[in-house]
């Protein structure tokens, strides 16, 4: 039986222990996916990704260093003297963080400067065809749990529309031209296909799946992608393979890395070989 979940927080939605999107994609290389559970990382990517998607599904925007009532500014210029010392340890015994008060200032300008980033960002967002409309009538940051087969799934929708045909997902993307590639390339066409299968769980309704991406750098700009039928059916046959990989490794306990120990042959594209003048080199 499927659960849906509005406002459930990013810390109780981590610490539910089923399969999603993120660690079905790692699953390529097992071992890699077990590490990656176990030493979770945030990069500034993923951080800014975060902040935007608050932006424009929440309203909340990035805080000011001095707004933040998990910063605390210092009373001293360095900390260098024991009392200085001691002042900062107890600070962050305590969850903050200090800032040097020249530290705060740029910090403080760096965020205006998102925050006007975001603005520009969302304004385009805004301007494409139908989203405006489909945010104003969907749940945002939606949790779907499910069985799949006896193996507890979960995903977490930007947007939730049950009369909706697609589900939408919001990305940010440094190069609008390369997003195509990216599809592929950090499988997001399976992201896309797991967020189909959620929403099916629910109310039956197979949907398509439509990305709204925000590119990062000016002039911003945003557009529309709807991902094919086709590339749904690939990532379908994907996640059937990822998933018994993934229940494999699980109940063996054994993540095993996909790479061998014993010499294996470069891979040499064909493009290449044209390329360099041996057309008639067949491999």
């Amino acid at each position: 039986m499927a659960e849906i979940i509005y406002e459930m927080s990013d810390e109780e939605y981590f610490s539910i222990d089923a399969l999603n999107a993120s660690t079905l994609k790692n699953m390529v290389n097992p071992q890699k996916a077990k590490y990656t559970m176990d030493n979770p990382k945030t990069s500034d990517a993923m951080v800014f990704g975060t902040q935007f998607h608050d932006f424009v599904l929440r309203g909340i925007k990035p805080e000011l260093t001095l707004c933040n009532p998990k910063n605390i500014v210092s009373q001293y210029d360095e900390f260098r003297s024991t009392e200085a010392k001691q002042w900062r340890v107890d600070q962050e015994s305590k969850g903050l963080k200090v800032w040097k008060l020249k530290d705060v200032y740029e910090a403080d300008h760096g965020t205006v400067h998102l925050i006007k980033q975001m603005e520009a960002m969302s304004a385009e967002i805004n301007r494409l065809e139908g989203f405006k409309e489909e945010l104003a009538s969907s749940k945002t940051e939606v949790v779907i749990l499910w069985d799949r087969n006896g193996l507890p799934c979960k995903a977490k929708l930007d947007m939730y529309n049950p009369e909706s045909n697609y589900v939408w997902d919001l990305k940010t993307c440094g190069n609008l031209d390369k997003f195509d590639a990216d599809v592929i390339n950090y499988g997001y066409y399976i992201s896309a296909a797991w967020y189909i299968e959620a929403a099916r769980q629910i109310d039956g309704k197979t949907r398509g799946a439509m990305f709204a991406v925000a590119g990062k750098d000016e002039p911003y700009q945003a557009m529309l992608k709807e991902v094919p039928d086709i590339l749904v059916d690939v990532a379908e046959n994907k996640i059937d393979e990822l998933v018994d990989v993934y229940k494999a490794c699980k109940s063996s306990c054994s993540w095993p890395s996909p790479y061998t120990t014993f010499p294996v042959m470069i891979d040499v594209p064909g493009w290449f070989l044209r390329q360099n003048g041996f057309d008639d080199i067949i491999l």
